[in-house]
């Protein structure tokens, strides 16, 4: 249970991480360590992620652009996925294209969860820098009441098998302004 304050190592629990254990003492005695012998893998993201947005206008289609390290390898068809909220999509194809990235072509947007999917066409080691750009001409706009600074409600998540990573908060979302009313 999450009371008993039992932490992840910091970097996650991949397949080269030592061996887990547990021992304890007794009234008879100190136990020998038992060994684990399977552990689900849990990945990590670098620190260092970024999105970005051009142009950057509140309510408008944009360019995408990402940039994320894993710390461990991501195979072919997993994903990346960002939860964008508020975001929407002009194009009637929910399959848009990835540029400027040889292990992503495509990503999936679900406008019903408001996720997009970015999946590897091929393996990406672990630790690879992935710079991954959706071109404005792919209709995501971004939330008519902008995104403010800190954003913590984009979170970024993978499904790959060496080490998932639950949806967390996204290093680095670049602001968006937006005028909720005006008059003149």
């Amino acid at each position: 249970p999450l009371a008993n304050a039992i932490k992840l190592p910091a970097g996650g629990m991949i397949a080269s991480s030592p061996q887990p254990y547990f021992t304890c003492t007794t009234s008879k005695g100190r136990i020998a360590p038992t060994y684990l012998t399977s552990v689900q893998p849990v990945g990590k993201f670098a620190p260092g992620c970024t999105l970005g947005f051009s142009p950057a206008l509140s309510g408008e289609a944009t360019q995408v652009a990402f940039a994320i390290q894993h710390n461990v390898a991501i195979a072919r068809g997993e994903a990346i996925s960002l939860f964008l909220p508020g975001f929407s999509q002009a194009g009637a194809s929910s399959t848009l294209q990835v540029s400027s990235s040889p292990f992503f072509h495509t990503a999936l947007w679900d406008a019903n969860t408001q996720t997009l999917a970015v999946i590897a066409a091929g393996d990406v080691p672990a630790m690879e820098r992935i710079s991954v750009v959706i071109q404005a001409l792919a209709g995501l706009r971004l939330p008519t009441r902008g995104i403010r600074q800190g954003a913590s409600n984009v979170t970024v998540a993978t499904n790959a098998a060496a080490g998932p990573v639950l949806p967390i908060g996204v290093c680095d979302v670049m602001p968006v302004g937006a005028f909720i009313t005006s008059r003149i």
